[in-house]
């Protein structure tokens, strides 16, 4: 089958829905198909202009120049290649959702949606976002063929306005973190995800620094691509709350750097307040490393409180630090093994076969 997957942003850009794509591509290359993808040409706020066409690992990456409205960015040149592909794949609700469905009486195509979240990411203009979400796109989803929910709360969201979904979560290499053989430093702490608004990163520096007073010897190791500009600040805030000597801001790391920071870290944080699924929590219990986690919804779906992670409040720094504290000396193996065992449920394994089912059911057979 020949697949062409609709994204604002793909590699080499970094990010959740990014890393996701990538490796769906990669599966469905070794199993036979077409998996090429089509997006913007720079990554989130970065004006560099990334090759008009690459191929990567056998996927063909077609990219457009885009007129950029800050909230809406739209490109049309997409219509140019969807004539030999069986199915359209979208990944998430915006200009590309809003085309291909006012498109399909033209091309035709089968139109299957990944949600990702929706544009929920942050509180921010959440009235015109609820408007815009439970009015435009209630009608833009009887365009498209299928809808995946990646997640149990998307699940939940998108079911209010559309009833043809299937629930297939974010898949990961399992294997590559359950197998990493881990030697944790006492009171090392790690946190992965880009610098983004809804990550929460200031309330864990002052979490951080009311841990300080009783762990003065902690280490903070925080990965992940500065897209927005706010490193800058947070460095500024860590050495302004006294913590600047232990909190290291690593950047985007390699794959392999990222392995040995989950193998020595002794803890796993995540101070999120909306993540749409939040696959480096997952990544870091598949490697048995006790999660601490800000308690959001999408957390909620994988992590049960005292049996295979913890679940706390970051925006209470001086509670939540309290609580750190108390488990940092305790023996936490049996949560480690039931992290584990969660964590093996999101194996590509299983999940590439179910998004394989939902494709050939879009294309009714005629691929």
């Amino acid at each position: 089958m020949r697949i062409l997957h609709v994204v604002q942003h793909f590699w080499p850009c970094s990010g959740g829905v990014e890393v996701y794509l990538y490796e769906l591509c990669r599966e469905l290359i070794r199993r036979g198909h077409t998996s090429d993808v089509a997006c913007f040409d720079t990554c989130v706020y970065d004006v560099r202009k990334l090759p008009r066409r690459e191929l990567v690992e056998g996927i063909n990456i077609y990219r457009f120049p885009y007129i950029n409205l800050k909230y809406y960015k739209m490109s049309f040149a997409v219509l140019k290649l969807l004539k030999v592909y069986d199915v359209i794949h979208i990944h998430t609700l915006g200009f590309f959702s809003d085309l291909l469905v006012l498109t399909k009486p033209l091309h035709g195509k089968p139109l299957v949606l990944s949600t990702h979240g929706a544009m929920f990411h942050t509180s921010k203009f959440s009235l015109p976002k609820s408007v815009y979400f439970y009015g435009w796109d209630r009608l833009v989803l009887k365009g498209i063929d299928r809808t995946i929910a990646v997640s149990r709360n998307d699940q939940e969201m998108f079911s209010k306005i559309t009833r043809n979904m299937d629930f297939i979560p974010i898949a990961l290499h399992i294997r590559q973190y359950s197998g990493l053989k881990r030697e944790p430093r006492r009171h090392t702490f790690l946190h992965i995800g880009r610098l983004a608004r809804n990550k929460g990163i200031g309330n864990l520096l002052k979490t951080m620094a009311s841990l300080k007073a009783h762990m003065p010897d902690f280490r903070l190791y925080v990965v992940g691509d500065d897209w927005m500009g706010i490193r800058k600040g947070f460095e500024r805030m860590a050495r302004e709350l006294g913590i600047g000597a232990n909190v290291i801001f690593c950047g985007r790391v390699s794959e392999k750097e990222k392995l040995s920071l989950l193998a020595k870290a002794q803890f796993f944080v995540s101070s999120s307040e909306y993540e749409g699924f939040g696959i480096s929590v997952v990544e870091a219990m598949a490697a048995g490393m006790p999660v601490i986690a800000n308690n959001i919804e999408a957390f909620r779906n994988f992590i049960t409180h005292g049996k295979n992670g913890f679940l706390v409040d970051f925006s209470k720094p001086e509670e939540t630090a309290s609580f750190m504290r108390g488990i940092a000396g305790k023996d936490l193996s049996r949560i480690s093994a039931a992290a584990k065992s969660m964590a093996g449920e999101y194996d590509w394994g299983e999940v590439i076969k179910r998004v394989e089912a939902v494709y050939e059911a879009s294309a009714g057979g005629k691929a």
